[in-house]
């Protein structure tokens, strides 16, 4: 049996880059003593620095796309968590996130549900 290897990551995805920054920025500055608690608080960008320390993927389901292709620990996991705690959106935003997953970015990465995955949680 090969090994399984689970990444967890933040992913927020919303219809709109700009409103998703401005959530991002409310919910990550409930975390910036972590981070300055690194030292880490480098480019003066506070959520920027904020994204790139808790391996956020954020923006439209194209940016998250681009983003999640390019974390180098997802081609060698596989399972993947995500949540959108980080950035703790409305409870609106986090379903349409959801959907915007669901239907845009897990297709264009190739994933597939697994139907027989399924049919064993429902029986």
């Amino acid at each position: 049996m090969e090994p399984r290897i689970l990444a967890s990551r933040t992913v927020f995805t919303a219809d709109d880059s700009k409103e998703a920054m401005r959530l991002a920025e409310t919910g990550l500055a409930k975390m910036r003593h972590r981070l300055a608690a690194t030292g880490n608080l480098s480019s003066g960008n506070l959520v920027g620095d904020l994204i790139q320390a808790f391996d956020v993927h954020i923006g439209t389901p194209e940016q998250v796309i681009a983003s999640l292709q390019a974390d180098s620990t997802l081609q060698r996991a596989t399972d993947l968590t995500m949540q959108v705690h980080s950035i703790d959106p409305p409870h609106p935003f986090i379903l349409r996130s959801i959907e915007l997953m669901a239907e845009a970015v897990a297709p264009a990465l190739g994933w597939v549900r697994n139907d027989k995955a399924a049919e064993r949680r429902v029986a």
